[in-house]
């Protein structure tokens, strides 16, 4: 994956299950694009990032290796808020699995059924197969001129 930096973390196997599903469901490349969704709606804010809660993340052995591909904006503000909040020890894993449980906890599509771009629309081919795969009305429901763009999206300003 070309431009993305590796990124290994543990997550419960709920959580790989919740991302594997739903990457199929809404015609995503793989799990780690589902977990990059999630990560740029907590970012914007348009997920609102739930409490640390370890009873939640369950015991390591309920927990399995996941290998997240990330653009450095995105790991550079998964570190960032990371200090900022304490609240995971500056637990890398720990901070992604709060990310994932808030994405969990919210209606689909809040996180996979509006196209974040970093650029224009017009310039991401990504975020136009996005809007195509949400437009085509399979998923939520949507047509191709209902689907909400967010574009010229700079995490490193949130």
């Amino acid at each position: 994956m070309a431009g993305y930096i590796q990124v290994p973390l543990r997550l419960p196997i709920t959580q790989l299950t919740w991302l594997e599903d739903t990457s199929s469901r809404h015609k995503l490349s793989n799990s780690s694009k589902a977990f990059r969704c999630c990560v740029n709606c907590v970012a914007v804010g348009d997920v609102a990032l739930l409490k640390n809660n370890d009873d939640a993340d369950g015991r390591m052995e309920e927990q399995g290796d996941f290998v997240a591909y990330l653009s450095r904006e995105q790991l550079d503000w998964l570190r960032d808020e990371r200090e900022i909040g304490r609240e995971d020890n500056h637990d890398q894993s720990a901070f992604a699995r709060r990310i994932v449980r808030s994405c969990m906890a919210m209606d689909e599509l809040t996180v996979f059924g509006i196209v974040r771009c970093k650029s224009s629309i017009a310039a991401c081919e990504g975020g136009r197969e996005a809007r195509n795969n949400i437009g085509d009305g399979e998923a939520f429901g949507l047509m191709y001129g209902e689907v909400l763009v967010k574009e010229n999206i700079d995490l490193s300003s949130m």
